[in-house]
């Protein structure tokens, strides 16, 4: 995703008051981010491992 397309969507979720990868709102909701690896793929255990962390699961 190009970066100012990312900065937008970070920008809004912030006014949703939701940091990446942080606590949940008041809403109960969880904003939940990945990064691309350098070459640009994608590392899908990692992203597994990442989901199974923040929702203790």
């Amino acid at each position: 995703m190009p970066r100012r397309s990312w900065e937008k969507k970070l920008k809004w979720a912030k006014t949703m008051n939701s940091e990446p990868n942080g606590l949940e709102n008041a809403k109960g909701e969880r904003l939940v981010t990945s990064a691309n690896r350098p070459d640009g793929a994608i590392d899908s255990a990692q992203i597994r491992q990442q989901v199974r962390d923040v929702f203790e699961i």
